[in-house]
């Protein structure tokens, strides 16, 4: 009996290839003019040998190519029964899953360069009085280097443990998230994709609950509200996507991911501000951070499955919660894999203020905390993250040496804006202030309130004439902000043109029917030497 499952094994073994061989061979025959056309080109003296090899390069890279997508799933399928591990910079790892070949090789990383970066900083912080924290931030690996193939080297966790080890001993307080989320291979499994470089919800879930113990440890005061999985749902849509590292070898050769993302079973009263894209979405959880249309969706291209919350990265985000079990406001240093993260610390707050160093400028953070001091900062990336400038260039020089010589000059006090409702989406007032280029202002007031209509939100907005062009904005949430917003700290740029201060009724494009009243407005102007 054990015979012939074998011999049933090795005919759907040697089916499988010849099939495969046979569609091999028919794309090679019907595809032959891709190679055949450019070669004749060549052999005709009429282009180049680097033209022949441009032009059949383009031509096996380009909708030309028939079953182009097919032959490529087929090519995974056999390359997995020929047993290949790497494809396509991608490395098949022990148990299945795949991760790209260079993170399967990591080299040892000089992280001596970028602890003393990241110390500063903190002590910067200190200085003004807020705390610092370091989350490093797991990848594909398990601690033991299980899932290594044989004959590869790896120094993810090495460099891991050097960074942390550096912090500790620079007075930094540091959070490891590794034993929890890859102390095994299983472990490692059970919270990243499979075809994609991203944990998934359930690792995320994970990083939740450390991050709010260890916030916990930190400050006596926070207490964890929400980071029992029994206060939540976890939905997952089975055999639903193909990740980045799977697009590179086809659904054939590791399968597909599922979908899983977490609803909230408390009530929520919340709102995600994109200020870049003058977008405010408020309501419940879900309506407030899940985007449908990455549930919806199963091909992502460029795009990372962890869009499903928030919806991409942008440079600043603002979650507001009304409901908050602790009344602080957090400032996080995030990537892509932090998005699901930052939407469970929202149901935590009552604001987490979301910087992505690599669309805000690093440069500028150090200045932003000073500005807006926030209770906590949190910082999550890997070794290889924090040797680019991106998440070690914290600009504490500059923001040191505008606070030795900050001096606020008054250019507007006492000022009030009324606006009544108007048949008009760009319904708008201008603030009386003049802009100087390159300066940096303090824009506040003391009370705002909707007298009609029914937006959520009001939009204070940086404007050049030239070319009617919203060069910053901040979105206000009414509620939020009725007995006085936050300060907004904005600067206008070095070129020579006409800025002005507008204040609209509502979004940008969406102020129709609104009316309303704004009180105690201020505009300071930042005087440096």
């Amino acid at each position: 009996m054990k015979m012939k499952k074998q011999l049933l094994h090795k005919i759907i073994r040697c089916m499988v290839v010849a099939g495969t061989v046979i569609c091999v061979m028919i794309a090679t025959v019907t595809n032959a003019q891709i190679f055949l056309t450019p070669a004749g080109q060549f052999l005709s003296g009429d282009i180049s040998f680097d033209q022949m090899s441009d032009r059949i390069t383009t031509g096996y890279e380009s909708d030309a190519l028939w079953e182009k997508e097919r032959f490529a799933e087929l090519n995974g399928l056999f390359l997995r029964m020929a047993a290949r591990r790497v494809v396509n910079g991608v490395t098949r790892l022990n148990n299945g899953m795949l991760t790209f070949s260079y993170e399967a090789q990591r080299i040892k990383m000089p992280v001596d360069r970028a602890a003393p970066k990241i110390a500063r900083f903190s002590d910067y912080l200190s200085t003004q009085g807020i705390p610092f924290v370091y989350v490093l931030q797991p990848e594909k690996m398990d601690v033991n280097h299980a899932l290594l193939p044989l004959g590869l080297q790896n120094h993810m966790i090495e460099n891991g443990t050097d960074l942390l080890s550096r912090l500790s001993e620079a007075g930094v307080f540091t959070v490891d998230l590794r034993q929890e989320l890859v102390g095994s291979a299983e472990v490692v499994a059970r919270h990243f994709y499979r075809t994609d470089q991203s944990w998934n919800p359930d690792g995320a879930f994970a990083a939740y609950r450390v991050i709010m113990n260890a916030l916990q440890e930190l400050d006596a005061s926070v207490r964890p509200g929400f980071t029992d999985a029994a206060l939540w749902e976890r939905h997952c849509q089975e055999d639903w996507f193909l990740g980045n590292q799977g697009q590179r070898t086809g659904a054939l050769y590791a399968g597909l991911d599922p979908m899983i993302w977490y609803t909230p079973l408390f009530d929520t009263d919340m709102r995600c501000i994109i200020h870049e894209n003058q977008q405010d979405f408020s309501g419940n959880y879900v309506q407030a951070n899940l985007r449908a249309r990455y549930l919806a969706q199963r091909e992502f291209g460029e795009d990372s499955p962890c869009y499903v919350y928030v919806g991409g990265d942008y440079s600043h985000v603002q979650h507001q919660n009304a409901q908050a079990p602790n009344q602080k406001r957090i400032l996080l240093i995030k990537n892509t894999q932090m998005l699901p993260l930052q939407t469970f610390l929202a149901t935590e707050f009552a604001e987490v203020d979301v910087i992505d160093p690599r669309y805000y400028g690093a440069s500028g953070i150090a200045r932003y905390c000073a500005m807006t001091r926030p209770d906590c900062v949190i910082m999550m990336a890997t070794p290889e993250n924090c040797l680019t400038s991106d998440y070690s260039d914290f600009g504490v020089d500059r923001a040191q040496a505008e606070k030795a010589g900050e001096n606020w000059t008054s250019v507007l006090d006492g000022y009030e804006v009324s606006l009544s409702a108007e048949d008009n989406n760009y319904h708008f007032a201008q603030i009386p202030v003049s802009l100087a280029a390159g300066k940096t202002y303090r824009f506040a007031f003391d009370g705002l309130e909707l007298t009609a209509g029914d937006t959520a939100a009001i939009n204070a907005v940086l404007f050049r004439w030239n070319g009617n062009r919203i060069i910053r904005n901040h979105i206000y949430d009414i509620s939020f902000s009725a007995s006085g917003g936050e300060p907004w700290y904005f600067t206008v740029p070095e070129e020579d043109e006409e800025y002005a201060l507008l204040v609209y009724a509502g979004i940008n494009g969406q102020t129709a029917g609104n009316g309303l009243q704004m009180t105690g407005i201020s505009v300071a102007r930042m005087e440096t030497p």
